[in-house]
């Protein structure tokens, strides 16, 4: 069953793969109208710490792939800045990686968490070797079968009619990371 992030969800701290959709009254443009499957990924540790600490807060966009999808495409609705992720890291992988002024940050969390919804499988009773593996064979699988409209990963993005134009709005955004002066 689908549900909004909140601190009374109680959320694994196990692997597992999780979903997120937009909510009943959401809307993503061409990319998802209500109840769209937008994103699949998986938890190779935590389900909690991925959804809770990274997907869903404030600071993490720089290494969330949903949070800077989501950013590129709500950039102009939500007038979003991108700004290098770390200005201290010195690899070009700072801008692709690229995040958002604190405020714009803020927007972006506050936009996901009335917006979007989630649920997971838990894999809680893995081999350790082979837990990584086996969890990422069932994200391309479950990817494959429900093709999220946020999908950019290597592997799985073929099949996303809406890739090309994603990676677009991203690039726009690691442009304007480039761009930052602070």
């Amino acid at each position: 069953m689908f549900k909004r992030i909140s601190k009374q969800i109680a959320i694994p701290d196990h692997p597992g793969i999780y979903f997120i959709r937009l909510s009943e009254k959401s809307n993503l443009s061409c990319f998802g109208t209500p109840f769209s499957l937008l994103y699949i990924g998986k938890a190779e540790d935590s389900l909690k710490d991925r959804l809770v600490n990274q997907h869903f807060i404030t600071g993490k966009t720089g290494s969330s792939s949903l949070r800077k999808t989501l950013g590129a495409v709500l950039k102009e609705k939500l007038s979003l800045h991108a700004m290098p992720r770390s200005e201290t890291e010195k690899s070009n992988r700072r801008f692709s990686n690229y995040s958002f002024i604190k405020q714009d940050d803020t927007k972006l969390t506050e936009w996901m968490n009335t917006n979007l919804e989630f649920c997971f499988i838990e894999h809680s009773k893995m081999n350790e070797k082979d837990k990584n593996s086996t969890l990422r064979k069932v994200e391309v699988r479950y990817t494959i079968k429900y093709l999220p409209t946020l999908d950019l990963d290597r592997a799985t993005k073929k099949y996303n009619i809406f890739a090309k134009e994603l990676s677009d709005l991203r690039v726009i955004c690691k442009i304007e990371a480039k761009q930052y002066k602070s």
